[in-house]
């Protein structure tokens, strides 16, 4: 049961063609188009991964330094690379 996302009418709803790969809808009583938005995916599941700019910022140097560091660049000095 589709309800019209502005007068929230059940009865006067058709299909509308699609837009963006979205269907859409017409509600006769308010004569408003629509598409039904999808729900966002729960991020709980997902494992928060750590970025080099993030790391930048714990380790006080610049991205840069640690870009160069994991890919064991000979530019970064031995001490730095092991902070």
């Amino acid at each position: 049961m589709i309800k019209c996302i502005t007068c929230n009418e059940v009865s006067g709803i058709v299909k509308a063609g699609k837009q963006f790969y979205s269907q859409r809808y017409f509600c006769k009583y308010c004569k408003k188009h629509f598409t039904l938005r999808s729900k966002k995916k729960d991020k709980s599941n997902k494992k928060e991964s750590i970025t080099i700019k993030d790391l930048a910022q714990i380790t006080g140097v610049s991205i840069s330094t640690i870009s160069r560091a994991l890919n064991e660049s000979k530019e970064i000095n031995k001490e730095t690379r092991r902070i």
